[in-house]
């Protein structure tokens, strides 16, 4: 890696109070203002810039990216071509269930790249709005967040903060896989980037948007059957309805936590005001592209991003507990569970078995609806947990391999 030699610039006084609504989090290690500018002076081709921020508490989403790009003449010019950088450190559990941030060594970590965003302005922040893009909650560990630029020599893309104590947060890279502190090259090096996060909770039961319901159709489950040259659709109609008391905004609605499909148009447009008392219905298109393998999309398909959180449900459904070949046996556990419902495909998407029972238990054979005994193999399964209504609450997919003994993935 080449040596980072440090590139004096004015003290700049920049700190920008938030303009942000008491529920959405600054993630900051800088203290506002920028002493140093940090730099590959003899080039890169790819050099990154990242911070590693954490929340306060879990599970959070990602609404803000904020950058600081210095007007001075060994910076990064007006209109630069950068490719803005997102990834997730994940934590461990600490003491009892409080989840703690995670570790400092980030060599390895995936991004989720967005390219051909540019500086918009120097001498101040340059905020990049991802409230509609989908990226999944954060439930522990930090974010590492920052950007990747042609490092020309004697340019110097990052600002630092050297004016408060170093958070030994913030890092460089010329690969994208192994990462250094920037204040293992001395301590003259030693300080904070000026890159931010902005992060809104993300609500389960009882959270800040329980006045404010989803409904989505169809519910349940939806299998998608891709073609070789033709992409499988689907629409769904997804009404919210606020009864919170106050007018709530729509900002975002974003394809679920390990759902694979992908969202191809929201109508009516985002965002969307929904005075209290109102209800709103989008028509959702989503598809999965041609080429691709059968997949089953779950309930909650949507995270949807509102102004008084993100609307979710969280924690409703424990992990299936399967036994023995001679059957199949689920416990779910959860608020407001009133049933549950499994269902089981073949690999072609095929349903073999459907079964509803009250309680948050159910007991079956391991044979399909013929009473056929299920060959040995691979399928997968399907378990729902729903309320006294028959409205969804949560439903998790896995995989299930039938062979000398049943087991589950």
């Amino acid at each position: 890696m080449p040596q980072l030699p440090i590139a004096s610039t004015a003290l700049l006084h920049r700190a920008i109070p938030s303009s942000c609504s008491i529920n959405p989090s600054l993630l900051e290690e800088d203290d506002g203002s920028f002493e140093n500018s940090i730099g590959f002076s003899g080039g890169a081709s790819t050099a990154y810039f990242v911070n590693r921020v954490s929340p306060s508490s879990y599970p959070v989403q990602l609404q803000k990216l904020e950058i600081f790009f210095g007007n001075r003449a060994n910076g990064l010019a007006v209109n630069t071509t950068i490719t803005l950088l997102v990834g997730f450190n994940d934590g461990q559990k600490g003491h009892g269930t409080t989840e703690i941030s995670g570790g400092s060594n980030i060599n390895g970590i995936k991004f989720r790249k967005f390219p051909d965003f540019q500086v918009g302005v120097l001498g101040q922040w340059n905020v990049y709005d991802f409230s509609a893009t989908p990226i999944p909650p954060l439930g522990s560990g930090d974010f590492v967040v920052g950007f990747e630029v042609n490092n020309l020599p004697n340019i110097f893309p990052a600002d630092e903060d050297t004016s408060s104590a170093s958070q030994g947060r913030s890092y460089v890279s010329t690969d994208g896989s192994s990462f250094k502190v920037i204040d293992s090259f001395g301590s003259s090096l030693a300080g904070n980037f000026g890159i931010r996060a902005t992060v809104l909770p993300v609500f389960g039961i009882g959270g800040g948007c329980t006045s404010v319901t989803s409904l989505v159709k169809p519910s349940g489950t939806v299998v998608y059957q891709p073609k070789a040259k033709k992409a499988a659709k689907q629409t769904f109609k997804v009404t919210i309805t606020n009864q919170s008391g106050l007018v709530q905004t729509v900002n975002g609605l974003v394809a679920g936590l390990g759902n694979a499909f992908t969202i191809t148009s929201i109508s009516p447009t985002l965002p969307r005001t929904i005075k209290n008392g109102k209800k709103q219905s989008f028509t959702v298109k989503t598809e999965r592209a041609a080429g691709l393998g059968i997949a089953v999309a779950t309930a909650p398909f949507f995270t949807i991003n509102l102004s008084c959180g993100v609307l979710t449900t969280a924690g409703l459904l424990a992990q299936p507990v399967l036994f023995s070949s001679q059957g199949i046996r689920v416990e779910v556990e959860g608020v407001g569970i009133e049933s549950v419902q499994l269902q089981l495909f073949d690999l072609t998407g095929r349903q073999l078995l459907e079964r509803t029972t009250e309680g948050t238990a159910l007991s079956l054979p391991g044979a399909d609806e013929s009473g056929r005994l299920l060959s040995n193999g691979v399928y997968l399964y399907v378990v729902t947990a729903k309320d006294g209504a028959g409205n969804v609450l949560r439903s998790v997919v896995r995989k299930l391999v039938i062979g000398a003994n049943v087991s589950s993935a």
